[in-house]
């Protein structure tokens, strides 16, 4: 019994993938399995030295891996993966909008896989893509001690603060949420990463950032180690105190930022105001800070 086979070999000629006969060209090559000899149909010319592949091999589907989840082209996402999906692109936005850094955008999906992942096995609380991308971004932030105001992601999530705050108690009452806490100075370096982003737009040289920073975390460092200080900055939010400890600083060098405003809402703010999440005025924190320093600075 002979049959047909698309082949592969030393010797020969190849046209359009296919191995041909080096005496005619012509591609039906017919395999003798009685005698193990290869045979061209057209010319007659026995090529044994050729090795058989039966058929041509097929090419495996081409994967694309988006976001930690690999899907196949042309095929159909599951209901499970085009939830995993909406979720980890929802926190791509979130992160993205909130300048993360990427490791901790990694670590963001991680968490809102591993959340997804536990409600559909506990069932423990009914949750949307939306609020399992929020919560997984919070609970991120928080385990890396970055800090996060609820302002910013409800500005990131386009929703009002107080709709983020019923949402993490509820899941809190079925799932533990981290307990870590960002330092002053992480709320410090934080603003400051946001003084430099804004300041691009004033003008204002990276070096004078550079020098803000250096007074403003000598500033803290100094108010920190004075217990009548401490005991002041201890009752006044942490986002706050940093942007105080800027304007002091930005007082005590060329004054460059503590007139800059900015836009927001059909009306104009300090901008350190703004970044201090839209508290008390930073203004009289600053002088306060300064008045107990009196004698320090």
């Amino acid at each position: 019994m002979m049959s047909v086979f698309y082949f592969s070999g030393q010797g020969g000629m190849r046209k359009k993938g296919r191995q041909v006969c080096p005496e005619c060209g012509s591609t039906k090559l017919i395999y003798d399995s009685e005698r193990g000899e290869i045979v061209c149909g057209t010319c007659g010319l026995v090529l044994s030295d050729f090795q058989v592949q039966a058929g041509v091999k097929e090419k495996k589907p081409s994967t694309w891996d988006f976001l930690g989840i690999k899907t196949t082209k042309g095929v159909r996402l599951s209901s499970k993966e085009r939830t995993e999906l909406a979720v980890a692109t929802r926190i791509e936005m979130l992160t993205e909008r909130l300048n993360f850094p990427p490791m901790l955008r990694n670590d963001a999906i991680l968490e809102g896989r591993k959340l997804l992942n536990y409600l559909r096995k506990t069932k423990c609380v009914r949750l949307t893509c939306a609020e399992i991308s929020l919560v997984a971004v919070w609970i991120a932030s928080r385990k890396a001690a970055f800090p996060l105001t609820m302002r910013e992601l409800a500005e990131a999530a386009g929703l009002r603060r107080n709709e983020i705050y019923p949402l993490l108690n509820r899941v809190s009452k079925h799932i533990s949420l981290p307990k870590t806490r960002p330092t002053r100075k992480d709320y410090l370096l934080r603003a400051l990463s946001k003084v430099k982003i804004r300041g691009e737009r004033y003008g204002i040289p990276e070096g004078y950032v550079n020098q803000l920073e250096h007074k403003a975390l000598s500033l803290l460092q100094q108010a920190m180690s004075i217990p009548e200080v401490k005991k002041e900055l201890s009752r006044r939010s942490p986002v706050l105190v940093a942007v105080a400890m800027i304007y002091l600083a930005d007082e005590l060098l060329e004054k460059r930022i503590i007139s800059k405003k900015i836009q927001v809402d059909d009306k104009k703010v300090l901008l350190l105001n703004f970044l201090a999440d839209g508290g008390p005025s930073v203004p009289a924190l600053a002088r306060t800070i300064k008045r107990l320093l009196e004698g320090k600075l």
